[in-house]
């Protein structure tokens, strides 16, 4: 079983390493057709939409007709999508070919996430979660500082044709995997659970809630801050770092997700929503490179805790059998963070100021302590049940 989730890993690592080579410079891709931060706010929520509105139907039909079809679709399609951004001309293209992009995504993530908990035990969960998080961080990580020497040396359009090309790995690998995977006869029903577990919603609300969160910020920084960064003298080569660094971070945090299950899941997140919160704070105050590279780093920390630990947390109290649904609600919950983040942060960029969108986050953080407080113990008992 070692042996497909590698070549699962492997896939994921170049399909997020071609996300990783173009997104954090698409804002200025549409900035270049004259894109305000209102524009880029809607952008990122068309982007969004279909996390939102299809993940958990993918989800629910991938539980009954299985992974492969779905996720081989998304990965092919996704070669398209992302070269198709070079035809763009206008604001508009660009957000068209941003919902094309969006509609091959959400057939990815909750069909590969569902596929690593079909063919991994629920002890060695954490860790295959850890290792799958790993692998489409550290695509990310890489995928930047490329992404910005070509654009400072080639333009948008070989950017784009690149990325194009990496993704064009992706179904190769996951197509060989599937195969081994198929030899080892893994399927969902081989561990069925006896009895269905009796599952505290509760526990799944503040979850859920936390993920949002999560989302918000998580989009907000990708679709707005690009923007906000050039505006202040950033270089693109210099987003480039600022986003890998970022992505080192967060894949530091991954590889230490099984550590932080053993902390506690309520604990852990916690301690990331008051971390993301400062940052956030932060980043509407301090200027220059060296303060952004700093903030960055603690970014990439708080986020990488969450969706490791609610991902594997999810993951233990998701009935056998209902795994793809229950996966597809995590990304619906996802999407619906993504659709929120660019829309409040454009919003709030063009009528209150650039820094504005970041202390909304930070807001928004402190809130969602509320939950995780309340229910803490029920997601440590919970998930140490499990």
């Amino acid at each position: 079983m070692g042996s497909a989730l590698s070549f699962i890993y492997v896939s994921i690592f170049f399909f997020s390493l071609s996300i990783g080579i173009f997104n954090p410079l698409l804002p200025l891709y549409a900035q270049s057709f004259g894109a305000s931060y209102l524009d880029l706010g809607l952008i990122g929520t068309i982007y969004a939409l279909p996390f939102l509105l299809l993940s958990a139907p993918i989800g629910i039909l991938s539980d009954k007709f299985g992974r492969k079809p779905f996720l081989l679709t998304g990965l092919i399609c996704s070669v398209f999508a992302t070269g198709s951004l070079s035809l763009a001309s206008d604001v508009q293209q660009v957000a068209i070919f941003r919902l094309f992009g969006g509609l091959t995504y959400c057939m990815v993530w909750p069909t590969v996430e569902a596929l690593i908990i079909d063919i991994t035990s629920a002890g060695d969960r954490a860790k295959a979660m850890g290792r799958y998080s790993f692998s489409w961080s550290a695509g990310y990580l890489s995928g930047p500082p490329i992404g910005g020497l070509i654009m400072e040396n080639l333009g948008f359009h070989p950017l784009f044709t690149v990325a194009a090309l990496v993704a064009a790995a992706s179904p190769f690998t996951t197509f060989y995997g599937l195969r081994v995977a198929r030899k080892t006869h893994w399927s969902a029903s081989a561990e069925i659970e006896k009895a269905r577990k009796t599952v505290d919603w509760k526990v799944f609300a503040a979850v859920y809630t936390v993920v949002i969160t999560y989302s918000i910020a998580f989009s907000v920084v990708f679709s707005i801050f690009p923007a906000y960064a050039s505006n202040a003298g950033i270089t693109s080569f210099e987003i480039g770092i600022l986003f890998a660094v970022l992505e080192a971070a967060r894949t530091f945090t991954f590889l230490s997700s099984e550590s932080l299950s053993r902390v506690g899941e309520g604990r852990s997140m916690g301690l990331a929503l008051v971390l993301l919160g400062a940052n956030m704070v932060g980043l509407s105050y301090l200027r220059g490179f060296t303060h952004l590279l700093v903030l960055m780093v603690f970014n990439g920390l708080a986020i990488g805790v969450i969706f490791p630990i609610a991902l594997s947390a999810i993951s233990k109290l998701a009935p056998s059998g209902r795994r793809g649904m229950t996966i597809g609600f995590i990304e619906a919950s996802i999407g619906l963070g993504m659709t929120l983040g660019p829309l409040i942060g454009g919003v709030a960029a063009e009528a209150l100021g650039a820094s504005s969108p970041y202390l909304i986050i930070a807001f928004i953080s402190g809130l969602t302590l509320l939950p995780v407080a309340f229910w803490r113990r029920r997601f440590n008992v919970e998930f140490d049940s499990a």
